[in-house]
């Protein structure tokens, strides 16, 4: 009787070690999730930013167009899309 009580409350230290362990490795995981969803939320904005940009951008170059300055306006257009892209 006194040998089982003895194993006891190693079983106990041993379950409540796993049982801590497992709720830390659940909390760095929601907190893991939480900051992936942080980094995507900034990215969105990033892009939606940029798509802000090329929009009016693309407003003002319609206005500057005409019919014989076409081709030019689709190579600015292109452009200011690269240059809008390579800095953000």
């Amino acid at each position: 009787m006194k040998k089982q009580s003895g194993v006891e409350p190693t079983i106990k230290i041993k379950t409540l070690f796993k049982t801590v362990l497992i709720v830390f490795i659940v909390f760095g995981l929601i907190e893991t999730g939480k900051e992936i969803n942080k980094y995507k939320q900034r990215k969105k904005n990033q892009l939606w930013a940029v798509s802000q940009q090329i929009d009016t951008r693309i407003k003002k170059q319609k206005k500057e167009w005409t019919s014989s300055s076409f081709v030019d306006g689709v190579i600015n257009y292109s452009l200011e899309i690269i240059k809008i892209a390579y800095n953000s």
